[in-house]
């Protein structure tokens, strides 16, 4: 047996990938619908900050609002508790439909 035959496979098995694509579906149909809720600062921080790679600095989304980045970041803590909350709503929501 080769060195090359022994080495695992670290890719997630067809199972595993179906759920992880299935879970993110779930999570962008959530987003979608609590876009109007967060309002369109809070819209651009979620875009810019948590889905962007690199993220955009809070003084690059203050300035291109007229807040200072201090506001960003209290605006930022706020929605991030506020989509905790929704996620996991909506989290539990789709285990008990798949338990039933």
């Amino acid at each position: 047996m080769t060195h090359l035959e022994r080495l695992t496979d670290e890719k997630p098995d067809p199972e595993d990938a179906s759920v992880s694509s299935d879970r993110d579906q779930q999570v962008r149909q959530a987003l979608a619908r609590v876009r109007k809720r967060v309002g369109p600062i809070a819209w651009d921080i979620i875009h810019d900050r948590l889905q962007r790679d690199p993220p955009a600095t809070l003084q690059e989304i203050g300035d291109r609002w007229g807040v200072s980045r201090e506001r960003v970041r209290q605006i930022e803590v706020v929605t991030r508790r506020f989509l905790q909350r929704y996620l996991g709503a909506v989290r539990d929501t789709e285990e008990l439909r798949d338990a039933a």
